[in-house]
C-alpha cells in the first residue's frame, strides 16, 4: 500500500511538473499567446488574398488568406473568421513565437455578388479584409501582363513607401495588361521587405487597360527592392524605393495651424483632373538633413503629396503634387502630416464651367437591336459624334420617352476636338415599329440630330463559350444569317464589343449543304464534306494577341488539306427568324504549323436571323 502510494505521489509530481512546464512554453491549456498584426484602422497587415470567389461555386484549398501573428507564448492556436455571405476562413495548428504567417482556407459557398467584409479573430485581437464575389457566369479571364517577361509596364507608382509605416489604400502601382477574353483575374507576388503586392476583380471587356496592384504590409528597410508579380502564365517586376524618413528632423511652418508660405500652383476645378501644374508649396524648418515624406489625406477627391531628401538644414520650401479629381464646388481643407508635425491649408474649388460643343449627325450611329418588350442592355446606345471647342460640363438628352425608350448622357468635356459621346438607352421598347428620337444638347451642346429606331419583335440572342477554359460572349452585334437564295448557308457571326465597333475578338460558324439545300436542324462536324448529301462547316475565332497583332484560329471540312481538328455544331432549331444550337471543338492556328490548338466547350447560340 506505501509503494503505491509513493507510486502515486511521484506520478502527481511529475504531472504537476509537467504542467508547470507546459505552461512556461504555451500558456494555459497549451494555448499559444499572441496579436494580430494590424492597422490602426483595424486592417490585417500584412494581408494576401489567393483565388477566385464566385456565386454558388464551394470553395477549395485555392481559397486561402495570409495573415501575420505576433506570437509571444508558443502553443496551438485556432484562428477565424465569422461567417459572412455563406462562408469564412479558419485555420488550426501550433505555432512558435515570433511573427508568423498562418494560412486560413475558406469553406463554404457564397449566396450573392458584392464585396464581404470578414473580421479575423485570434487571442483578444482581431483584424479585417475585404473579398469581392463574381457572379457563376464570371469564368477566368484570358490576360497578359504589360511588359512580360521584363519590366512591367507601369503608368504610376502612387502613395508613400517610407520604413516601419504600414501600407494603405494610397499605396499602388497601375500597370496595363492585355485582355482577350473577359472574366476575373488574379494577381500575386512574394513578400519583400515586408511588402506585398496583389490583385483581384473582373475583366468586362477586352483590349489593353489598367488595374491597380495593391501594396500590403510594412517595409523594414530603406532602398530600391525589385517586386515580381505574376497571373500564373505571364510574369513581369517593378521597382519601389523605401525611404526612412525617421532619421530626418523638421516641422512644417506654422504647425499645429495654419501652413505659412502656402502658394497654389494650378486651377481647380470640379470635375476636373488634377495635373503636375496642380501643386502647393508649404515652409518647412530642417534641423537634421535627410529623406522625407509629406502629404494630406484625402479631401473631395484630391489630396497632395511629396517625397525626396533635405540635403541641407535650415528654412526651406517643399512643392506637394495634387492628384485626383474633386467632385464638388468648395473650399477643401487639407491637414499636412510631416516630421511629426501638421499644419493646415485650404484649396478653394470653382464650378466647372459649362462646356461647347456642336452636333456632327452623320457621323454619329445607332448601336443594338431593339426588342419589343424586352428591356434594353448595354449595346443599346447612340455614338454621337461632336466638335468640342470649350471644356466643361455637358447635358444631351433625347428627352421624353419614345416607345418606352430614351437616351442620356452628361459629363464634362475636359478636351477640345472632335470625340464620341456615348448615350446610353434606357427602357423598354412597348411596340414594334420605326420610331422617332431627337438627340438635343440640354446645356454645353447645341444643335440637334433625329435618328430612326425600329423596335422589332422576338428577344435578344446570346452567343457564349468557353476558350481554352475561359468564358466569353459575342453578343455585340450577334446575328445569323440563313440564306435560301441562290447558294444557301447558315452564317453565325458575333463580337465581345464594344457597341461602337470593336473588330476582334470575333467569332464565326459557316454550313453549307454540297447540294445547295437550305441548312436544317441537326448535327454537323468537320467529317462531312464526303458523306452522302455532305456538308461543309467553316469555325472562325479571331483573337487579338498581345502585340496587337491578329490571328485567326480555324477549322473546317475536309475540303481542304488537313490537319482537321475535330468541331460539332449541332443546331436544335431553325426558323426563318431565329436559330439556336449548341457547339464544341477544337481550333488551330495554321500560321504556326496548326501544331498549337485551342478548345471550344460549352458553345451556345440562340440568335436573330436578319
Amino acid at each position: 500500500m506505501k509503494l503505491n502510494n509513493l507510486i502515486l505521489a511521484a506520478f502527481a509530481t511529475i504531472l504537476v511538473l509537467s504542467g508547470c512546464q507546459k505552461d512556461l512554453e504555451a500558456g494555459a491549456d497549451g494555448i499559444s499567446l499572441g496579436t494580430l498584426k494590424r492597422t490602426t484602422g483595424g486592417d490585417c497587415l500584412p494581408v494576401t488574398v489567393n483565388g477566385i470567389v464566385r456565386v454558388d461555386s464551394v470553395l477549395t484549398n485555392d481559397n486561402y488568406v495570409d495573415v501575420q501573428v505576433n506570437v509571444t507564448v508558443a502553443g496551438s492556436f485556432d484562428i477565424k473568421s465569422d461567417t459572412v455571405n455563406g462562408y469564412s476562413f479558419r485555420k488550426t495548428g501550433t505555432v512558435g513565437t515570433g511573427v508568423n504567417t498562418i494560412r486560413l482556407y475558406a469553406s463554404g459557398k457564397a449566396i450573392t455578388t458584392g464585396v464581404n467584409t470578414f473580421t479575423i479573430s485570434y487571442g483578444l485581437t482581431t483584424c479585417s479584409f475585404d473579398i469581392t464575389v463574381f457572379g457563376s457566369g464570371s469564368g477566368t479571364a484570358l490576360y497578359t501582363l504589360g511588359g512580360s517577361p521584363g519590366n512591367c509596364s507601369v503608368s504610376a507608382i502612387n502613395g508613400i513607401y517610407d520604413v516601419n509605416q504600414a501600407m494603405t489604400a494610397a499605396n499602388t502601382v497601375e500597370m496595363t495588361v492585355n485582355v482577350s477574353g473577359i472574366g476575373t483575374y488574379i494577381i500575386t507576388g512574394p513578400v519583400i521587405n515586408g511588402i506585398a503586392f496583389n490583385a483581384t476583380g473582373s475583366f468586362t471587356n477586352v483590349g489593353v487597360q489598367n488595374i491597380f496592384l495593391r501594396a500590403s504590409g510594412t517595409p523594414f528597410a530603406a532602398g530600391t527592392f525589385n517586386y515580381p508579380v505574376t497571373n500564373s502564365v505571364t510574369s513581369c517586376g517593378f521597382s519601389i524605393t523605401f525611404i526612412n524618413s525617421a532619421a530626418t528632423v523638421y516641422t512644417l511652418g506654422g504647425s499645429p495651424g495654419n501652413c505659412t508660405g502656402v502658394i497654389l500652383g494650378g486651377t481647380y476645378m470640379a470635375g476636373f483632373p488634377l495635373t503636375g501644374a496642380n501643386t502647393a508649396r508649404i515652409d518647412v524648418n530642417v534641423t537634421v538633413a535627410g529623406p522625407y515624406s509629406i502629404s494630406t489625406g484625402l479631401v473631395n477627391n484630391f489630396k497632395f503629396s511629396s517625397t525626396g531628401t533635405f540635403t541641407a538644414t535650415g528654412a526651406q520650401t517643399v512643392t506637394l503634387v495634387g492628384t485626383g479629381t474633386p467632385i464638388t464646388a468648395t473650399a477643401s481643407n487639407f491637414t499636412v502630416s510631416g516630421g511629426g508635425s501638421t499644419c493646415n491649408f485650404a484649396v478653394p474649388v470653382n464650378p466647372a464651367p459649362v462646356g461647347a460643343a456642336t452636333f456632327n449627325c452623320a457621323a454619329s450611329v445607332v448601336n443594338g437591336t431593339y426588342y419589343f418588350g424586352s428591356a434594353v442592355n448595354a449595346s443599346n446606345s447612340i455614338s454621337l459624334d461632336v466638335n468640342v471647342t470649350s471644356v466643361g460640363t455637358y447635358s444631351i438628352s433625347s428627352g421624353a420617352s419614345v416607345n418606352g425608350v430614351t437616351f442620356s448622357k452628361t459629363g464634362t468635356f475636359s478636351a477640345t476636338g472632335t470625340q464620341t459621346i456615348v448615350l446610353p438607352a434606357s427602357g423598354t421598347p412597348a411596340a414594334t415599329g420605326a420610331f422617332n428620337y431627337t438627340i438635343n444638347g440640354i446645356t454645353g451642346a447645341t444643335g440637334s440630330c433625329p435618328f430612326s429606331i425600329t423596335a422589332v419583335a422576338g428577344s435578344p440572342g446570346f452567343y457564349s463559350c468557353k476558350i481554352d477554359g475561359v468564358y466569353m460572349e459575342f453578343t455585340d452585334r450577334a446575328k445569323g444569317d440563313n440564306d435560301d437564295s441562290g447558294t444557301p448557308y447558315l452564317y453565325l457571326n458575333g463580337y465581345t464589343g464594344p457597341p461602337t465597333g470593336g473588330t476582334v475578338p470575333q467569332f464565326q460558324i459557316f454550313i453549307t449543304n454540297n447540294n445547295n439545300a437550305a441548312v436544317a436542324a441537326g448535327t454537323y462536324n468537320e467529317n462531312g464534306f464526303l458523306l452522302p448529301n455532305g456538308y461543309r462547316i467553316e469555325i472562325d475565332y479571331t483573337a487579338e494577341n498581345p502585340d496587337m497583332s491578329v490571328t485567326i484560329w480555324n477549322t473546317s471540312s475536309n475540303i481542304l488539306p488537313p490537319p482537321h481538328p475535330p468541331f460539332t455544331v449541332t443546331i436544335t432549331s431553325v426558323t426563318a427568324t431565329r436559330v439556336i444550337g449548341t457547339f464544341s471543338g477544337q481550333l488551330t492556328n495554321t500560321l504556326q504549323g496548326s501544331t498549337i490548338l485551342k478548345t471550344v466547350t460549352e458553345g451556345v447560340f440562340n440568335l436573330p436571323i436578319n
